[in-house]
């Protein structure tokens, strides 16, 4: 009998103003790199532009203001802006799209952490920050449509709140990121979504931002994807990744067969009556 992980993310977003320009982030900020590769720091805010020095992956650069307004740009179907900012003493502008306020995932081996959402949630434990217990308890239980459910929630730094449900047939996962929580007010984006779970190892390499639908042979590591409006679907045998945006917030819903569980190593307990 399968077992499915279903895991959702709630993502709520804010924007703010620099130099006249629409941002989530501001002067000072410290933002980290987010794509696997590196990102380069140009002299111009211009994909042209010479590059000065190229910052790892999990590097933190800091935002300045150059008295100008960030320059829009889209690369790989992300929409950012060229940014004036500092890395190791190197100033220069670098693209947006790829950073975070939040720290970078782990890489183990020289690749991304994890291919199961159970995997994910190690690596939010280890990175995020929990607050308070460290371990999975499954003795407490929750009331879901009048039967006791094994159950644990947790809280995390950033504003991250947690909660499982552990069915026999079946976990379910809700992620909670919302700005303004715990003291956290910086927006999440989508953009920010997809490089996330491709760091976690949820989509395995990189690919750009589907903006179509598209075959699992069409370059995108196995999955099919389905791009709708407000939505995008990723499935491949044993595991579904739905991305949704809406007007503020982001969601993503993950599906996983527990023959895909066990392939990776991440069978779903089930401690229930």
């Amino acid at each position: 009998m399968k077992r499915n992980v279903i895991a959702v993310l709630l993502f709520c977003l804010t924007t703010g103003l620099y130099g006249g320009e629409k941002v989530w982030y501001g002067n000072g900020d410290k933002l980290t790199v987010l794509m696997l590769t590196g990102l380069n720091l140009r002299q111009k805010p211009d994909i042209g532009g010479k590059v000065v020095v190229q910052v790892p992956y999990g590097e933190t650069v800091t935002v300045l203001d150059d008295g100008n307004s960030p320059v829009p740009f889209t690369f790989d179907n992300i929409k950012g802006h060229w940014v004036y900012a500092e890395w190791n003493g190197h100033k220069g502008y670098v693209f947006d799209g790829f950073l975070s306020a939040l720290p970078a995932p782990p890489v183990i081996d020289g690749g991304p952490c994890q291919t199961s959402m159970l995997g994910t949630h190690e690596i939010m434990h280890s990175y995020f920050g929990m607050l308070g217990e460290t371990e999975i308890p499954v003795n407490d239980t929750a009331v879901v449509d009048g039967k006791k459910v094994p159950h644990f929630s947790a809280k995390f730094e950033f504003g991250i709140e947690e909660d499982i449900y552990f069915y026999e047939n079946s976990v379910e996962t809700l992620i909670l990121l919302q700005s303004g929580a715990n003291g956290y007010y910086t927006p999440y984006r989508m953009e920010e979504v997809f490089l996330l779970i491709q760091a976690c190892g949820l989509l395995p390499g990189y690919f750009p931002l589907p903006v179509k639908s598209m075959s699992a042979s069409d370059k995108t590591f196995g999955f099919s994807v389905l791009k709708k409006d407000d939505r995008i679907i990723l499935s491949k045998k044993g595991q579904k990744i739905t991305l949704i945006d809406s007007v503020h917030s982001v969601h993503l819903w993950i599906e996983e067969t527990s023959e895909y569980l066990a392939e990776h190593e991440f069978p779903a307990p089930y401690n229930g009556d």
